[in-house]
């Protein structure tokens, strides 16, 4: 079988420079070499030249076809030479970025990616396996902790991206944009009360939500009401809702302190409920689930895993003092973030209690209407 041609562009905006790079593919950590063509665990020449492109002055181009590559992700590190012979520990970096391989063809973007020394960035296939050590060793190589023939990081600077990707996690979810859906849940009202408690163990016994959006009831014959989401002080403005037992009207939710050892909420209900036999429903913003293991699979939809190999990469630089700034690293992760938030916005249903008029102003009656 005839090997496609790949062709890979790193813009460096000024011209003259001596540009190679090195391309690994990350599913066995093998490394193109550059002396056959083929992949290798340790190729005899890591260095791939690229030629800079005689009308457009300060674009480098890698044309490769020697042999087919096989489908998965690749990750392309470019630099630039500033002494005699390539050498990745003192030569500059002008960019690292991952693309994919599908079909020996690299596959098209949507809309290119336009920012200070891009690599040409590929979309994932549309299924990708991916364990959270895999994520963490990307975003390293992404900064160039792990070097050229290094397979993983250590297990001191897992352990740090670990819990640095959890508390990135955490504050997406708090942000409410970065949580694909709400959560819909059904609970048995209990009779006679007034609160119940939500969290892990407690009377309805589930993750404590960050909000409760949503809600309405339903009673024995299968008929759903509505239940008004309201705030803490319109809550405690009722003068009789420990008094007057009845049908829900409205809840409020009380997410507990900043800081529990356990984490636990509580829903307020407005009147206190009867003697009759409710289900409660809620959709809720809950958090996204942490990683507890290395080995955990990541189970994001396939537009996550960009955003969240490129946010970690620029939360752990930051980590790693002396690493020099990365405009295109940056940009990447900003914008793959907003593609993530944008697919999750949700679209918002206005209403209004003021008579509006089916017409414009009448000049002449000096009035609205038709």
């Amino acid at each position: 079988m005839a090997a496609n041609i790949k062709s890979l562009i790193v813009d460096a905006q000024s011209s003259g420079f001596t540009v190679y790079a090195l391309i690994r593919r990350e599913s066995d950590q093998n490394f193109l070499d550059n002396s056959t063509g083929f992949f290798a665990l340790t190729p005899s020449s890591y260095y791939i030249s690229m030629t800079e492109d005689t009308i457009l002055r300060g674009r480098y181009q890698l044309i490769e076809s020697r042999s087919v590559w096989i489908n998965g992700e690749y990750t392309i590190r470019a630099y630039r030479q500033v002494g005699g012979s390539p050498n990745p520990s003192a030569d500059t970096g002008l960019s690292t970025d991952s693309f994919w391989i599908s079909g020996d063809t690299i596959a098209e973007l949507e809309s290119p990616i336009t920012s200070f020394n891009p690599v040409v960035v590929e979309a994932p296939p549309a299924i990708v396996t991916y364990n959270v050590q895999d994520l963490i060793n990307t975003s390293f190589r992404l900064i160039g902790v792990i070097g050229p023939g290094t397979t993983t990081a250590t297990s001191m600077d897992l352990s740090k991206a670990l819990t640095t990707l959890n508390m990135m996690i955490d504050s997406w979810s708090a942000d409410g944009l970065a949580t694909r859906a709400y959560i819909p849940e059904g609970f048995i009202l209990p009779s006679n009360v007034s609160s119940v408690t939500i969290g892990i163990g407690q009377t309805f016994n589930t993750t404590t939500p960050i909000e409760i959006i949503s809600a309405f009831y339903r009673d024995l014959n299968n008929n759903d009401f509505p239940i008004e989401v309201i705030d803490r002080l319109k809550y405690d403005m009722y003068s009789d809702k420990i008094t007057t037992p009845g049908h829900p009207q409205s809840i409020s939710f009380d997410p507990g302190l900043t800081q529990q050892s356990i984490n636990i909420g509580t829903i307020f209900i407005y009147p206190k409920t009867d003697s009759n036999t409710y289900t409660l429903y809620i959709q809720s913003l809950k958090n996204l689930s942490a990683f507890n293991n290395l080995s955990d699979p990541v189970t994001f939809p396939p537009h996550y895993i960009r955003a969240l190999v490129y946010n970690l990469a620029i939360e752990l630089s930051l980590i790693y003092p002396g690493l020099p700034p990365n405009i295109g690293l940056e940009k990447i992760a900003y914008d793959s973030l907003q593609i993530v938030e944008r697919r999750n916005g949700k679209i918002l249903t206005m209403f209004t209690d003021l008579p509006v008029s089916s017409g414009g102003y009448n000049i002449y009656s000096d009035s609205f209407g038709s």
